[in-house]
């Protein structure tokens, strides 16, 4: 696990204002964190929220947008779900 996918979950945290415990991520073997999309994240986190029993806000998909524009040094608005963390944003 890279610092940038550990600065992610730092953001995300905040953004949400939840815990997020190791183990508790998504997937990272190297095949699917080669592939991991910002939708991805997403998708994991609305799951993430609904199994401790909170509703996703509204403005979720802005959240995780804005968490990974940070690490990644871009602007929110460049963030797509398709938008490979790893191949588009070079995450390590």
């Amino acid at each position: 696990m890279g610092i940038d996918y550990v600065d992610l979950v730092f953001q995300l945290e905040k953004r949400f204002e939840v815990r997020i415990g190791r183990g508790e991520g998504p997937d990272l073997s190297v095949e699917a964190f080669r592939e991991l999309t910002a939708g991805d994240v997403h998708e994991w986190m609305v799951g993430l929220l609904k199994k401790r029993g909170r509703e996703a806000p509204w403005s979720s998909w802005n959240r995780v947008r804005a968490a990974i524009g940070m690490v990644a040094g871009k602007s929110p608005m460049e963030i797509r779900r398709g938008t490979r963390l790893r191949g588009d944003l070079k995450f390590d």
